[in-house]
């Protein structure tokens, strides 16, 4: 997975929100839903972000040198 644009921030003491465009790569399109909510999961478990946004699409479709995180 990739990433083009992160929001993150504070709306008040108990509350973090974050909006992210994430990009699936084409041979793990068929299961977008499940990458998308594993990652809502991991960010509420980990960082305990309670408001989660993620607009996902087709690494085809992605933004230009967008910066690769994750994977092998």
């Amino acid at each position: 997975m990739i990433k083009c644009v992160i929001h993150l921030w504070q709306i008040d003491e108990d509350v973090i929100s974050l909006e992210a465009h994430v990009v699936v790569e084409a041979t793990h399109w068929p299961e977008f839903r499940d990458v998308k909510a594993g990652l809502k999961a991991l960010l509420k478990d980990t960082f305990g972000i309670g408001h989660i946004t993620l607009d996902v699409e087709q690494a085809a479709a992605a933004c230009a040198d967008p910066a690769k995180i994750g994977g092998s």
